[in-house]
């Protein structure tokens, strides 16, 4: 296996890009998030009557339309939300490879699947659902910070 160097702020730095890009799309309010040099983990709840958000994040992490090797997991708790929503958490995790990269390669897919006309309407999203228009641009403004 390859080495590379684990840098803990510009790791970090990532971690919250990808949490707050996530954060924006419709319906995901994320909470949580951990890493270490070789994984990482977001927590999110998905809103009732909101999916559109999952499907897109589901879309872009899925190993088929180039997500590799985001997966998404859930889990069940045992107390209703203050909302009466089922008390469902997901994360989004990495356990493969350089968390780098492959957080620049997720925000890429997740900027070209926002920017693919024909993906949108084909399932009725509009990029007025998403609160970060410009991907990059919340990335490059973080790793100005």
């Amino acid at each position: 296996m390859d080495k590379f160097k684990f840098d803990v702020n510009y790791n970090q730095k990532q971690i919250y890009i990808l949490k707050d890009v996530i954060g924006s799309l419709p319906g995901i309010k994320t909470y949580s998030s951990g890493f270490s040099n070789d994984h990482v983990d977001i927590w999110f709840h998905v809103h009732k009557n909101e999916n559109k958000g999952l499907f897109f994040l589901t879309r872009c992490s899925d190993r088929r339309y180039g997500g590799m090797p985001w997966k998404i997991d859930l889990s069940v708790g045992d107390v209703y939300e203050y909302d009466g929503e089922y008390p469902i958490t997901y994360c989004l995790n990495c356990y493969d490879g350089n968390i780098n990269d492959n957080i620049d390669s997720l925000l890429d897919n997740l900027e070209h699947h926002l920017n693919h006309m024909n993906f949108m309407k084909g399932y009725d999203l509009s990029i007025n659902d998403f609160k970060t228009i410009t991907l990059r641009e919340q990335k490059l403004k973080r790793i100005l910070i």
